[in-house]
This record gives C-alpha cells, structure tokens and sequence, in this order.
C-alpha cells in the first residue's frame, strides 16, 4: 500500500514538471530578440556639408543647434559655436 502511494505521489510529481517545463518553453518561445540591424544608424547628417558621420552638437548665440562633423569643426569654432 505504502509503495503504491509513493508511486502515484511520484507519477503525480514528474506530470507537474513536465507541464510547468512545457509551459515555460511555449512562453519562451514568445519573446523577441533584438538585434543592431546596421552601425550606419550611429550616423547622422552634418549640417555644413550634409555627409553621413559622426558628428558633435554645436550651439549658436541665438540658440540654434547645429550637428557638425570632424572636417566641419573648424566653421564651428570660428563661429564661436559651444559644444553641447
């Protein structure tokens, strides 16, 4: 009678992990992954010369802001811009 029991306390506990085991694998299955699609998202437009680079934000007198890239610096700091 005692083993009898223990087996089905048993059978009882392997069925519970494979359903909380089949369930957590339905969810997981659920989730989406992402990933960098291309580093030409980093780039962006320069504003003197309007090519695709890295650029440095630049702030006006007037309060204007402009992006500008490394050959464009110099416009920027003859103009007395202040990096952001």
């Amino acid at each position: 009678m005692k083993l009898f029991l223990l087996v089905i306390i048993a059978f009882i506990v392997v069925l519970i992990m494979s359903f909380v085991a089949l369930r957590t694998r339905k969810s997981s299955g659920n989730v989406i992954k992402f990933r960098k699609k291309n580093s030409k998202q980093d780039l962006q437009k320069c504003t003197y010369c309007k090519k695709r680079n890295k650029i440095t934000f630049y702030a006006s007198d007037d309060g204007t802001v402009v992006g500008v890239c490394k050959e464009c610096r110099p416009k920027a700091d003859s103009r007395d811009m202040l990096p952001i």
